[in-house]
């Protein structure tokens, strides 16, 4: 079952078509109702009038429908006329009344119809296949494989587009990360969404698997709303749900800084207990001051022979400049917020990157469209 779609904005119906139903209906109980009608009468002419015009309708049935539900399957049913009594005075009683009885009856079957079940269908918008390698495999038995058994495991979605988050913009991409097809045309987001349902600017979500590697695994999905922009058509805005973000597992750092052309009363605040700043170079090189190289003896007296390499991040304490975290010695995924940015960077083991702005396979985002909850039966697209 179909209906017309809904203009929230104009509180109207569309002719455009809208959400999809599909019904489970229970077999109806039958049964047999009898009904005997009482005909009073003065006269036997009142009496034939009456009968006449209703007699007609009984050949010896007349059918009608009981409702207007285009659902109910029990809608038309079938009044049958059983029998007549013509009169109530079997034998003259005289004139001590006037009223004579006549009655009719009748049969109509009438069906207890058990609640249906009404569901909302939802298109199947992703496809994962596993390929797994098995000696039982094509034998027929229908065994659980293992993850040793897994050889690879494939994504299908619409066109298999790729996500850019960038910041507040979500770009939409081809399946191999391109901005534009071979004609050189960007890939619209409205002829997408309406393949997914009803986007409802402000409302519907995105969720991007960041951390997790399991598809099916929704604990650790970073999401956030999702709205239309003004003036670029492969382009969402983006308002991310700090809440859905990862705890952080280290303390703030002040700032991402360059040690070669930063340091204290150049570039940075002069030195307070507490600060911390995440290198982006080693802090023992010759080749500091950037364009000015007369900064040379500021940068030595600022970091006062401290070693630290890149992706550390380093401490003002009492006893001065300090590492306090070392990328060389962690191997630990690690959560740090840039108070300068106010963005969210994680350390892979390797390097510092951004939390969520990166680019997304078919699989690791997905939309949740008009109220969606993932790990839910409700809708789910990707």
């Amino acid at each position: 079952m179909a209906e017309r779609k809904f203009d929230t904005e104009s509180g109207l119906y569309t002719k455009d078509l809208g959400n999809l139903y599909s019904v489970e209906r229970s077999m109806p109980v039958p049964y047999d109702m009898g009904i005997k009608v009482d005909i009073w009468t003065t006269s036997e002419e009142q009496k034939l009038q009456i009968f006449e015009q209703l007699a007609v309708l009984f050949n010896p049935e007349v059918w009608f429908q009981s409702n207007v539900n285009p659902l109910d399957w029990t809608a038309i049913t079938t009044i049958i006329q059983d029998g007549i009594e013509w009169s109530s005075r079997s034998v003259p009683v005289g004139t001590e009344s006037s009223i004579d009885i006549m009655s009719w009856t009748f049969l109509v079957p009438i069906w207890i119809n058990p609640p249906a079940k009404v569901r909302r269908q939802s298109v199947i918008h992703q496809i994962v296949t596993n390929i797994v390698e098995h000696e039982c495999f094509g034998i027929g038995w229908d065994n659980r494989y293992g993850d040793s058994d897994l050889l690879a495991q494939i994504v299908t979605t619409p066109n298999n587009h790729q996500i850019r988050v960038d910041n507040e913009e979500v770009t939409l991409l081809s399946a191999d990360g391109s901005e534009v097809n071979g004609f050189g045309n960007i890939f619209a987001w409205k002829p997408l969404l309406e393949k997914y349902g009803v986007f409802k600017p402000g409302s519907t979500r995105l969720y991007i698997k960041r951390y997790a590697t399991d598809l099916d695994d929704y604990t650790h999905d970073v999401t956030g709303i999702l709205d239309y922009h003004p003036t670029k058509e492969n382009v969402l805005l983006f308002t991310l749900d700090p809440l859905s973000l990862p705890g952080n597992t280290l303390q703030p750092i002040n700032a991402v800084i360059d040690p070669h052309v930063q340091y204290p009363g150049y570039g940075l605040p002069l030195p307070i207990l507490g600060q911390r700043y995440l290198l982006t170079e080693n802090t023992w090189t010759e080749e500091v001051g950037g364009e000015d190289k007369n900064s040379q003896s500021g940068y030595t007296e600022a970091w006062q022979q401290l070693t630290a390499n890149a992706n550390d991040i380093i401490e003002y304490t009492n006893s001065g400049w300090a590492v306090a975290f070392s990328a060389f010695a962690s191997q630990d995924q690690q959560f740090v917020l840039n108070s300068y940015s106010g963005k969210q960077l994680t350390f892979d083991g390797k390097n510092w990157v951004l939390a969520v702005d990166g680019e997304y396979h078919p699989g690791f985002w997905r939309l949740g469209i008009a109220g969606f909850n993932p790990g839910t039966d409700e809708e789910l697209c990707a």
